[in-house]
């Protein structure tokens, strides 16, 4: 008996991104109305801000350069993965979070996803 890795359902696959089942578009499709449309752009890198243990306002980055939109998807880490609504909230603007204790000038923080 074979396993199968992926899913098509009818015309459109599935695609598993941190926990959340996302409808994927291809080339040349279009997303069904109402739905929310893909994010093409993936970005990654540390957060921008000094991590003083007072800041805790921080701006998402791609590889240092700062990001204005907000993003679809995104994982933070503060030296592990954070629970979005726990550790981490986005905002106040597009393009930031704000973590729930600010970080210590030892944490390594960085974060990847889409927008």
């Amino acid at each position: 008996m074979r396993k199968f890795r992926s899913v098509l359902v009818g015309v459109a696959t599935l695609a598993l991104f941190a926990g959340m089942i996302l409808p994927h578009v291809g080339a040349g499709q279009t997303a069904p109305a109402g739905e929310p449309r893909p994010c093409l752009r993936l970005f990654s890198g540390p957060l921008k801000r000094i991590a003083n243990e007072s800041n805790k306002v921080f701006a998402l980055t791609n590889d240092g350069a700062p990001i204005k939109t907000a993003p679809c998807q995104v994982i933070v880490w503060r030296n592990i993965p954070l629970v979005p609504g726990v550790g981490y909230s986005p905002g106040p603007k597009a393009g930031q979070i704000t973590f729930r204790v600010a970080p210590k000038p030892t944490d390594t923080l960085y974060a990847q996803g889409s927008y």
